[in-house]
């Protein structure tokens, strides 16, 4: 019996990625040599996914192959696969077939794989077709080979080839479903054998392929030969070579193996464009919305700029690299082909995106799984809150792809924390769990639990920079109009909290109860700010505040007023002379650093990298001295 890896990785798996298509390619040329040989009988053979290994053969109970399949573009050493080798060979080892095969299948030529220092492949063997490992765009051709023969040997018309082909993969989907639905101590990772041969000689009567088949694989094709193409160009651009000859291990080359182990594609061209949301109503518009040059300038230069491949990441529809100026609790960046570009000009436009951004509903299911303690326990936090209903607890565990003992364990500290802020935690048998309490106590708990998660040395430079530089100046104009002092840590506070008030109303969870001895405070300029406020979400935000959403802003506002803070005046005089400083300080930078503009100056879009953050500060203050003097 072969001990399991530990990590169940079948929401990984689909019809439509690499992993899945070698793994039926693999089976189908084993299917038509079975075919061939009298002795073996087709009931006897299973293919297991997951469980051991990627894929595993399996015959009358006993393990016959190992399968490890990498699409690595960066590593055509065999040194760089040995932890994968080790892998397939500590498994067999284990097994009840000691003998059984180990392949290791890859979509680069591994250059050194027979020099006498490869002790591994005594033991391993490199899964070839006609002398030549199969490609991320060469898969589809070597099962169409597969398929034809197998329409020969049983005397069809080759005319249904594409139709069995469109099958296969949507049967490889759909058994995934089934196993992902399954409890996952009782799920069944076995597919016969003798079930791929139904499907295929059931797909022989079809005329047509299902539509969702052509939805996929169209989008599959186009988007993996666009962003191959697009690397190609990035390899012939940079490193003078193809890329098949390109030996350089870069940022850009992993981002490309992310890709590959991507399954929803579909969703990972709405990644790419958050800002696009009429286009979307018909998918196959997806893969139009992609070029080849965008995907080279806004995507691969990013990631090889930034000269940190082991900081690529990637999850079942996209990827994300780590960087220090991200907000996020794990500092991801995700690449998009947004155009952010400042200026008075682009306001509307930005603000139309980011509005299309909030309106893209599908914008949740593309976040990235969370993965350690804490942001496990923040996910499962926010999203117990923002429920009408009791969620269970194999949802939630599911959602994560943990196991339902760890998500229990998540559940020890998240019931803690509610009680800080007089929620009540509700965990009900065969219902699940809900949390009830006032609506201020939620939004409280939200506020912190998000706040607590910002890097306090990049809130400034990060989280109020953007705010500086977008459409939503105006709320923090409002608080200036008012004569409103804050600091600039209890700013990031209210400007959290008030946008997700904004949230918690738009979706119909309202405060409905008055602030107590609140007529104390009708006099005071916060409550004026606070109307001024409401008035701003509901021409921005098609967000209508009550009373009591507007006594509860009031409060908030004087809790967090200070006395050394930002205190914004409005003096004339002095506002002119601040702007005189401010544009010759700008003039100074610009001659220093030939741009004022923060794209620019990280090189985004140029690769010519002109000024660090860090440097933008110190250039700042010593040019401050100097005027100082």
């Amino acid at each position: 019996m072969v001990v399991g890896r530990g990590n169940d990785a079948i929401p990984t798996w689909s019809g439509f990625n690499y992993q899945g298509k070698m793994m039926l390619l693999y089976v189908l040329e084993l299917i038509n040599q079975i075919a061939k040989d009298k002795n073996k009988d087709i009931d006897a053979y299973s293919v297991e996914l997951e469980k051991t290994e990627d894929f595993c053969i399996i015959c009358d109970s006993e393990y016959k192959s190992f399968h490890q399949v990498k699409a690595y573009l960066s590593k055509d050493k065999w040194n760089s696969y040995s932890k994968a080798m080790d892998k397939l060979l500590k498994h067999r080892a284990e097994s009840n077939n000691p003998t059984a095969k180990c392949y290791l299948t890859v979509a680069k030529e591994i250059k050194d794989w027979d020099d006498a220092s490869n002790t591994y492949n005594v033991s391993v063997e490199l899964y070839k077709r006609a002398s030549k490992v199969v490609g991320v765009c060469d898969v589809r051709n070597e099962i169409d080979t597969e398929i034809l023969a197998y329409l020969k040997s049983k005397g069809y018309s080759d005319k249904t080839e594409e139709v069995i082909y469109g099958e296969l993969c949507l049967f490889l989907d759909d058994s995934i479903a089934r196993m992902h639905k399954q409890d996952s101590k009782k799920r069944k990772y076995i597919i016969k054998f003798s079930d791929i041969v139904g499907m295929m000689e059931s797909a022989i009567d079809k005329e047509d392929v299902r539509k969702e088949y052509f939805l996929k694989e169209k989008i599959y094709e186009y988007v993996m030969q666009n962003i191959e193409k697009a690397l190609n160009n990035l390899c012939q651009d940079e490193c003078d070579t193809s890329l098949e000859n390109c030996n350089r291990i870069c940022a850009a080359k992993c981002g490309y193996e992310k890709m590959t182990e991507i399954v929803d594609y579909g969703q990972f061209c709405k990644l790419l464009n958050p800002g696009k949301v009429d286009e979307w109503d018909n998918e196959l518009n997806l893969v139009e919305n992609l070029s080849v040059d965008k995907i080279q300038s806004e995507i691969y230069e990013l990631l090889y700029r930034s000269g940190t491949p082991e900081k690529v990441m990637g999850n079942n529809c996209g990827i994300y690299l780590q960087s220090k100026y991200s907000q996020a609790p794990r500092k991801q960046v995700i690449p998009t082909f947004l155009d952010l570009t400042r200026g008075a000009r682009k306001e509307r436009a930005l603000q139309s995106i980011f509005q299309n951004i909030i309106n893209n509903t599908e914008r949740e299911d593309s976040s990235l799984i969370p993965s350690l303690p804490d942001e496990r326990s923040s996910y499962i936090l926010g999203r117990l809150i923002n429920s009408k209903e009791y969620i269970k607890l194999e949802t939630l565990a599911d959602e994560l792809l943990v196991s339902r003992a760890t998500t229990a364990n998540d559940l020890i500290s998240i019931k803690k924390e509610s009680k800080k802020y007089g929620l009540k935690f509700n965990q009900k048998p065969n219902y699940g769990i809900y949390i009830g309490g006032s609506e201020i106590g939620k939004r409280k708990c939200l506020v912190d639990n998000i706040f607590r998660n910002l890097n306090v040395s990049d809130m400034y430079f990060d989280f109020l920079d953007t705010y500086f530089n977008s459409p939503d100046y105006e709320i923090i104009q409002i608080l200036r109009e008012y004569a409103i002092s804050i600091s600039d840590i209890s700013l990031i506070d209210f400007l959290i909290s008030f946008s997700i008030s904004a949230a918690r109303v738009s979706c119909g969870y309202l405060i409905e109860q008055e602030t107590e001895d609140f007529q104390n405070f009708q006099n005071r300029t916060e409550y004026s700010a606070a109307k001024k406020l409401a008035l701003y979400a509901e021409e921005h935000l098609d967000v209508e505040f009550n009373d009591y959403e507007i006594q509860n802003i009031t409060i908030q506002l004087i809790c967090k007023r200070s006395t050394k803070g930002l205190t914004f005046i409005n003096d004339q005089n002095i506002i002119d002379l601040k702007d005189e400083i401010l544009n010759e300080i700008e003039k100074r930078f610009k001659e220093k650093n030939s741009s004022v503009v923060c794209k620019e100056l990280k090189g985004i879009g140029t690769g010519n990298v002109l000024r660090s953050c860090r440097g933008c500060v110190e250039d700042a203050a010593e040019i401050s001295k100097e005027k100082e003097k």
